[in-house]
């Protein structure tokens, strides 16, 4: 019984260093393919900090990756038919979301207010240290922001807007 035990404990040792390696190679093929990825996570160890806290913020990942549901990337996966805002007539890109948008104004007040910063302070350096850094009160407001915003006021109109700009 005892040797079975720690046979079992062994396999599960040995299974875990397989699953390491294999996630450490799988990250060096990430980052030769999506080099802006180091921006975030300048190593591995960064990035599995982030994923073992990634359940929290499920949003911020369409930040990172540069998905979230704007016009212009709407647009770029045949979605939508216009890549300007309808509010601000300028390309709807991330940033433009994250830190210009008139639509957002009175959101983004209250986030810059939670994390008690200045406009001119929140900008792309200061969301990629929350990243590094894994600041989870910015991380977390961060994550509300989006998901008042972009998310929940558009969730039935996002799905819809591939076939409205068709017509």
């Amino acid at each position: 019984m005892l040797f079975r035990s720690s046979s079992k404990l062994s396999a599960k040792i040995y299974a875990k260093s397989l699953l390491a390696q294999q996630l450490q190679h799988n990250w060096n093929e990430l980052i030769v393919h999506k080099p802006f990825l180091q921006t975030f996570f300048p190593s591995y160890p960064h990035f599995q900090n982030f994923l073992q806290s990634s359940h929290k913020f499920p949003s911020l990942f369409d930040v990172i990756s540069g998905h979230l549901p704007t016009y212009s990337h709407l647009y770029r996966m045949n979605w939508s038919t216009r890549r300007t805002c309808p509010i601000c007539s300028v390309e709807d890109t991330m940033q433009h979301f994250l830190f210009s948008c008139f639509r957002f104004h009175d959101q983004r007040k209250e986030c810059l207010q939670r994390l008690g910063i200045q406009r001119q302070q929140f900008n792309m350096e200061y969301v990629y240290k929350a990243f590094q850094t894994l600041d989870l009160h910015i991380l977390y407001t961060l994550h509300s922001f989006v998901e008042q915003t972009i998310y929940q006021p558009k969730q039935t109109k996002m799905k819809k807007r591939k076939f409205e700009d068709c017509n």
